[in-house]
């Protein structure tokens, strides 16, 4: 099993394979290259700025020199915050968020939960989705909604399969070096992870794609389609 692997257990079933950050995130930033414009911003929120109505019910019971209690408020406020992560484009345009609550009780809970944040983003993404299944599954729970008796496939034997680019056809001039190297130029113009997160927001969007991008702008365009679909 690799390192970066691990199993974890819950309600959706014992010893889960469970994909750590650091390995996805080679994918994800092969999909958005930093180098093209692509970036991650990581913002927090503290419990006041999460919940507007409690501040403003905490300034009145200062001003008035009253109990927050008496205001129905507790007496200490929790002392958590709200991580927000955000996928933007080369414009600048949000193309994925996602967010993460940490209680901050020590210097290393900043950090998990900004890494929280960053995993889920990822996941959001459709880099490795299944703590997102979980959520969902326990909002359908909280719905009393439940699903079907049928087994759900695991997400590596549902995962898209990389796409392989369609070779450059070779000419009768040019010679085979030529045609190797456009070759190589198309398999290498657009990156697998990138065609085979194409493959899995459209069939996680219910979208079918008529034809495969054939360069790296096509591809990302696409991409961006999709995640805003």
């Amino acid at each position: 099993m690799s390192k970066k692997v691990v199993h974890i257990a819950g309600d959706f079933g014992p010893n889960q394979p469970y994909e750590l950050l650091s390995s996805r995130m080679t994918r994800f930033l092969e999909a958005y290259p930093p180098a093209d414009g692509y970036q991650i911003q990581v913002s927090h929120k503290d419990y006041l700025e999460v919940r507007p109505r409690v501040a403003d019910l905490w300034a009145k019971a200062i001003e008035l020199g009253r109990k927050p209690a008496e205001f129905g408020l507790p007496d200490e406020l929790p002392a958590v915050v709200v991580f927000e992560a955000r996928l933007l484009d080369p414009d600048g345009r949000t193309l994925v968020t996602a967010s993460a609550l940490r209680p901050i009780q020590s210097y290393k809970d900043w950090e998990k939960g900004e890494t929280a944040a960053r995993q889920r983003l990822v996941a959001a993404a459709g880099f490795h989705g299944s703590l997102l299944d979980e959520d969902e599954r326990e909002d359908m729970a909280d719905q009393g909604i439940q699903p079907g008796a049928k087994s759900v496939a695991s997400e590596e034997d549902d995962a898209p399969k990389p796409v392989k680019p369609k070779p450059t056809r070779r000419g009768k001039r040019g010679g085979k070096k030529k045609a190797e190297s456009e070759d190589a130029e198309s398999a290498e113009a657009i990156p697998e992870a990138m065609l085979a997160q194409i493959e899995h927001l459209a069939k996680l969007k219910g979208k079918t794609l008529k034809k495969q991008p054939q360069t790296l702008d096509e591809a990302k365009d696409l991409l961006k389609a999709l995640l805003a679909a």
